[in-house]
């Protein structure tokens, strides 16, 4: 746009100072000096702007190659991050919130005979720490990333919340679901267990896959 700005700028000028020229020959009869004088006043007006759009157009193509060269030099980074934050998200999907259907081993809540339920370390592991971890890299790799990373840790704020309710003793699915005995209760806690194993696993797999097309992407503009 500034190139071409300079350009339409520069009719502009030639045409005011043709007519300026045209002018002065009609005024003072023709006069050759005068006339002379006036071209060559044109000419170093004219050559001084054909210069600066000159200039102008290099400076652009040289910022804008040292930006995409400055770019593909950062590349090596962005995908060292993206494959430690794969690394840690490989680990959550495939280890810690893998389904097994012969376990009946509850990984977020479990019968407190003091107070009811507690809330046990895994829950804070994949809900705090991990997603604290996972922060450190897409926050260095490009916006794109961390608008990903964000959306994830909203949806697992959200989930956890609503896991807190649900197993809370005052909340509807709890009434709905009429505990009346502790193997009652004990068995309403480990659907709701594996119910919210479920539903973390598919926003870290989600996640999982968002970013392995984004390591893709970043491979391929790496052009070796």
């Amino acid at each position: 746009m500034n190139i071409v700005t300079g350009f339409l700028v520069l009719i502009g000028v030639f045409t005011v100072l043709l007519s300026w020229l045209h002018l002065l020959g009609w005024s003072y009869g023709g006069n050759e000096v005068l006339i002379s004088a006036a071209i060559g006043l044109i000419g170093a007006i004219v050559g001084g702007a054909i210069s600066g759009v000159l200039t102008l157009l290099g400076v652009s193509i040289s910022i804008r190659d040292s930006a995409k060269l400055r770019e593909k030099d950062d590349l090596p980074g962005k995908i060292s991050r993206i494959e430690n934050a794969i690394d840690i998200l490989e680990r959550v999907t495939e280890i810690d919130l893998a389904f097994d259907a012969r376990s009946h081993k509850n990984r977020f809540v479990q019968v407190d005979y003091s107070t009811m339920y507690k809330i046990l370390d895994d829950y804070n592991e994949l809900t705090e720490i991990i997603p604290k971890k996972l922060k450190n890299d897409f926050i260095y790799i490009d916006a794109e990333a961390y608008q990903m990373y964000l959306r994830f840790k909203d949806q697992v704020q959200l989930l956890g919340m609503t896991f807190i309710n649900e197993v809370g003793l005052e909340s509807e699915d709890y009434k709905d679901s009429k505990v009346t005995s502790l193997a009652g209760f004990i068995d309403f806690l480990y659907k709701r267990d594996k119910k919210f194993t479920y539903q973390l696993g598919m926003i870290y797999a989600d996640l999982h896959v968002q970013l392995a097309l984004k390591h893709e992407q970043l491979i391929e503009e790496l052009d070796y």
